[in-house]
């Protein structure tokens, strides 16, 4: 009933105090560096996914934002000076009736841009959150593959 022991059996043809991937100076051998550059490629491709998703919900969201009004181009305010009372007295009407009109919709244009802003901060926030997790864990996963000196 005694056969209480701990056994090791280790990877085959192993010998004590040789490491796999390091060389006894501590230089990398050719099967560690292939080792090495497959980690490193594995947390360049999740870098590149994660942050090519965080920047599709930047651009979605400053879309959103950018979407509100117009901006007056260069081009528009030289041919200000070019134009006769009559005609900036008809472009400042009908910006006044664009305003106006504007001013009557924005209850049923708000409620939209608030539900769609709601959700592009939930998704971005989400996203930022699921890349750090995910992040973290590609690099404590590859960590702990690395041999250790």
């Amino acid at each position: 009933m005694d056969n209480h022991f701990i056994a090791h059996y280790g990877t085959p043809g192993m010998k004590w105090g040789v490491r796999r991937y390091q060389n006894e100076d501590g230089s990398l051998t050719s099967l560690g560096k292939r080792r090495n550059k497959a980690v490193t490629s594995n947390l360049n491709t999740s870098k590149r996914i994660l942050d090519s998703s965080a920047q599709i919900a930047r651009g979605a969201k400053q879309l959103n934002e950018n979407s509100g009004g117009r901006k007056a181009n260069a081009k528009v305010r030289k041919d200000l000076k070019n134009m006769s009372d009559n005609d900036l007295r008809a472009r400042v009407n009908r910006m006044n009736l664009e305003r106006q009109y504007s001013d009557l919709t924005a209850n049923q244009v708000s409620r939209g841009r608030a539900s769609l802003s709601s959700i592009l901060e939930s998704v971005g926030g989400a996203l930022g959150i699921a890349s750090s997790a995910v992040g973290i864990a590609v690099a404590i996963r590859e960590l702990k593959k690395l041999p250790t000196k």
